[in-house]
């Protein structure tokens, strides 16, 4: 396994024309500076201003003529400065799941678990038990802040369903920096995953998909296990068998928009997306900056230097998209994207998945519902200044 995302970056093939950096949405550099900041990177000082720049978001692979993964490059020196602080805010670590082991006995998402109902925990512990089938769901945090939906889908009951409280990919550490965390956190998941018995891993959230598939492949030197598909595939592939026909249009006008990792999965995926949402009777038009050419929802912002005006900074460009757009209603597939529009954009968002699924005759309520004992205790780890000291990093 490789020791550090160094490995992965091709230092012979990099010729320095900054092309990588000069074509970044965020970077905001011209040719002389983006060669410039190219050249710090690879000798490894003076390249904070870049770090401070810089989403994390894998884009920049695709601007590289020669292919040399300089995104790897990015995350290299992002692990260089986690090293040198030797830790991170104490609120990153406690919404980081999976890390128990390595000291970090609070955890947001186990706080939401214990300030949820009886039947909602039921839910939850009944998913962390080893399943069999044919495919099994794997349920991410996203899922598990409010199972209900996923538990009583008469879409999705053929389905046998897995993630515990504790369980977590890795992906959030991965952008952050965190290398031995993940190898960590997603060892964990793997060895849990491996007492199930399935065929297919199927999987909701598109950033654990693009962990599994290309994160932990290309960083970590291991091909997932497991064959892993997304949710909205398998959808698809029930419906063209007749399992399911649509029972009620949702009947909505909206710009889409489109997730960091979408184009990273190629037409299949992007083409089945756009094949759902038109199924079920959503019109909807591209955002200015789409597919391979997509601006960040803006969460991403947070892992340059863990401030929250970093997110509002970088959520600028498709706030700016969405007014182009004239609509006043966004479709996310993706749940993070759907979380932070509806918290902090000045739109309604709507998540596809959820559509889709009342669409196909599922009841539904809200996915994004927090209780409040655990809203508030979030709110006083994101005042409080500490910093967690990492274990390994």
């Amino acid at each position: 396994m490789p020791g550090s995302y160094i490995d992965a970056f091709r230092f012979e093939d990099c010729i320095e024309c900054g092309e990588c950096l000069n074509s970044c949405l965020y970077m905001d550099l011209n040719s002389d500076e983006s060669i410039e900041g190219i050249q710090k990177l690879r000798q490894g000082y003076g390249y904070d201003t870049y770090l401070d720049k810089c989403l994390y978001c894998g884009q920049c692979n695709k601007y590289c003529g020669v292919d040399a993964r300089p995104a790897a490059l990015l995350l290299e020196r992002l692990r260089d400065r986690r090293k040198r602080e030797e830790c991170v805010p104490g609120f990153f670590a406690y919404y980081l799941n999976g890390m128990e082991e390595l000291g970090c006995t609070e955890n947001y998402f186990k706080d939401i678990y214990l300030a949820s109902s009886e039947e909602t925990r039921k839910i939850i512990d009944e998913w962390a038990e080893p399943k069999q089938g044919d495919d099994l769901l794997w349920c991410g945090c996203g899922n598990r802040i409010n199972p209900q939906n996923i538990e009583n889908s008469r879409v999705l009951s053929d389905l046998s369903k897995f993630g515990g409280v504790g369980d977590c990919c890795g992906v959030n550490a991965v952008k952050t920096g965190l290398f031995d965390t993940v190898k960590h956190v997603t060892n964990n998941l793997i060895e849990r995953l491996s007492k199930s018995r399935f065929k297919r891993l199927v999987v909701s959230c598109g950033s654990c998909q693009e962990h599994f598939n290309i994160l932990w492949p290309e960083y970590f030197g291991d091909k997932f296990p497991f064959e892993v598909i997304s949710l909205y595939e398998y959808i698809d592939e029930q419906m063209a068998k007749g399992k399911f026909s649509v029972q009620r249009k949702v009947d909505l006008d909206v710009a889409i928009s489109d997730a960091c990792y979408g184009h990273m999965f190629g037409e299949k995926y992007l083409s089945t997306v756009r094949r759902l949402y038109e199924a079920v009777g959503i019109t909807a038009v591209p955002l200015e900056h789409h597919g391979e050419n997509t601006a960040c929802c803006g969460v991403a912002g947070y892992a340059r230097n863990f401030k929250v005006d970093d997110i509002f900074e970088v959520m600028k460009a498709k706030v700016k998209d969405i007014e182009k757009s004239g609509k006043k209603d966004v479709l996310n597939y993706c749940m993070g994207c759907h979380t932070i529009t509806t918290m902090l954009y000045p739109v309604k968002s709507h998540y596809l998945l959820d559509k889709i699924l009342w669409a196909l005759g599922d009841d539904m309520v809200s996915s994004i519902h927090i209780p409040k004992p655990a809203r508030e205790k979030a709110a006083l780890k994101f005042k409080d200044p500490a910093k967690f000291r990492l274990q390994i990093i």
